[in-house]
C-alpha cells in the first residue's frame, strides 16, 4: 500500500493553513493529526481514499498526548479510521489522506517519515549526539568501576591482618634498603619504557 503523492505545488504548500501527517499506515488502519494553523479549535475532518474512491471520514479531534506534552495547542487533533474491509496482503492499492476544514480549505497528508526527513546538518548532529552519549556511557562505567575497585580494596584492608612490625637488624636492614632499592630501579625503568 502507498500513499499517493500530490502534486508537487510549493506556492500551495508554503501557504496551506492545514499541517499534520499520518503516523499509522496499516492495511486495516489509518491514524495521525491535523490542525488547522489559522483556528487551532476549528473542526477538520479526514478523508480518506482508495483509488480514488472515499472510503472513511473521521473527525480530527482525538486526544494526542504526544501533541499536548509539547504544548500543541489543546492536542485534540488526532484521527484514526479503520479501513473495512482491510485492504488485501500482496496486492497494491494507492491510498490518499486528505484533511478539510470547515471553509473547504484542503491538505494532502503525508507520512511522518517524509514530513521529518533529516536534512545532511541534523543527521551530522544526531551522529555527534550519539557519540557523545557513548563516550559519556563508558566515562559512568569506568567511575563505577574505580569505586567498585575501592570498596573491595577496603573490604581486603578490613579482613587482612596488618602483620606485626619486626624491628630489622643487621643484615636485615641492609638487605630490606637493597630491596627497596631494586624495587625502586624497576619502578624507574618500567616508567621510563611506557614512555
Amino acid at each position: 500500500m502507498t500513499l499517493a503523492d500530490p502534486v508537487p505545488d510549493k506556492a500551495k504548500e508554503a501557504v496551506s493553513p492545514l499541517y499534520g501527517v499520518v503516523d499509522v499506515l496499516r492495511r486495516d488502519r489509518i491514524a495521525g493529526w491535523v490542525i488547522d494553523r489559522r483556528d487551532p479549535g476549528a473542526s477538520v475532518t479526514v478523508e480518506i481514499r482508495r483509488e480514488g474512491q472515499r472510503i472513511a471520514s473521521v473527525p480530527a479531534n482525538r486526544r494526542r498526548r504526544d501533541l499536548e506534552a509539547n504544548r500543541f495547542g489543546s492536542g485534540l487533533y488526532g484521527f484514526s479510521a479503520a479501513i473495512d474491509p482491510p485492504l488485501m496482503e500482496g496486492m497494491e492499492f494507492t491510498v490518499s489522506v486528505r484533511a478539510v476544514a470547515a471553509d473547504g480549505t484542503e491538505a494532502i497528508l503525508q507520512p511522518l517519515s517524509r514530513v521529518l526527513e533529516p536534512s545532511g546538518e541534523q543527521r551530522a548532529l544526531a551522529r555527534l549526539l550519539e557519540e557523545v552519549a557513548a563516550c559519556r556511557a563508558l566515562l559512568e562505567a569506568q567511575q563505577s568501576l574505580a569505586e567498585r575497585v575501592e570498596r573491595a580494596q577496603l573490604r581486603m584492608e578490613t579482613l587482612w591482618p596488618e602483620p606485626d612490625p619486626v624491628p630489622p637488624t643487621g643484615w636485615g636492614l641492609r638487605l630490606l634498603s637493597l630491596a627497596a632499592l631494586a624495587l625502586a630501579l624497576l619502578s624507574l625503568t618500567l616508567s621510563v619504557m611506557s614512555l
